[in-house]
């Protein structure tokens, strides 16, 4: 008797997949078939379909303490989702990322993490959120803008080494001294989190000659941001120099410190 086959579409072959998952109930079950139904997307060039099944494979791995394997995949599928632009998976994803980065003991890791999250251009209103919704959203929670001013002091709180009520960020202690530098560029990751413009106000100047130069530091966060110094860099070192805050008593209005010009000004938000 001949067998006939039928084919399947793309959500009936994931929904298959998925029931024969919950069918085992076992994470590693789940895992093969996800990675089965990956391979299989992949050789059709099915790109967001196969992110997808990476996603699973990746909350899987969370849900089993495989936080190495669950940031790897996660972070492959963050890549896809800043490039198609879809902000409510990529704050999901970030928020197991943010986990995963603790876990891992990287505070590095979590604090990039943290800051793309709190400036992405996404916000579902300004109230508390509701169990339902926080399951919906993965650990992170909904992209409240109380939650996003929550995960920015994290931030800070990590950087100033103070703890949480919970005691969360006690394993990163031993590692912050090596994490508090993070280059932004224009193809760094947290161009988002800050801009920086530069503006000369003359065309032309003379050697010598005093110059106005005007500099733009532009935050997406939800809160203001306090910068305690701005150094400025020419391509000739001679020129470069340091602008502190002047609510740092300790400099002098103007000095010079291991050959940089350092200087007070009022205000620097």
């Amino acid at each position: 008797m001949p067998q006939s086959h039928c084919s399947l579409s793309d959500t009936e072959y994931t929904s298959y997949a998925l029931s024969e998952a919950e069918r085992f109930q076992d994470s590693y079950e789940i895992i093969a078939l996800f990675r089965k139904a990956y391979e299989s997307f992949q050789s059709l060039g099915a790109t967001r379909m196969a992110s997808a099944c990476s996603s699973g494979m990746a909350i899987e791995y969370y849900a089993t303490g495989d936080f190495s394997n669950a940031k790897q995949l996660f972070d492959s599928v963050a890549g896809l989702y800043r490039q198609e632009g879809w902000t409510s998976l990529l704050w999901e994803n970030l928020g197991y990322l943010r986990e995963c980065s603790m876990k891992l003991n990287s505070p590095k890791d979590f604090i990039s993490y943290s800051l793309e999250m709190a400036a992405l251009p996404l916000f579902s209103g300004s109230g508390e959120e509701n169990r339902e919704n926080k399951i919906k959203s993965g650990p992170a929670g909904s992209p409240t803008i109380s939650r996003r001013e929550n995960i920015q002091q994290e931030v800070i709180n990590v950087l100033e080494r103070k703890q949480s009520s919970e005691g969360t960020y006690d394993g990163f202690n031993n590692e912050i001294e090596e994490v508090t530098h993070l280059d932004i560029d224009q193809i760094s990751l947290l161009r988002m989190v800050l801009t920086a413009s530069v503006a000369f106000h003359d065309q032309s100047v003379k050697p010598g000659s005093p110059l106005l130069v005007s500099v733009s530091l532009l935050s997406h966060l939800p809160s203001p941001v306090v910068v305690d110094q701005l150094e400025v860099q020419f391509n000739q070192s001679d020129c470069n120099f340091v602008m502190h805050s002047a609510q740092e008593d300790s400099l002098p209005s103007y000095s010079n410190l291991h050959g940089q010009v350092i200087q007070d000004t009022s205000s620097l938000t």
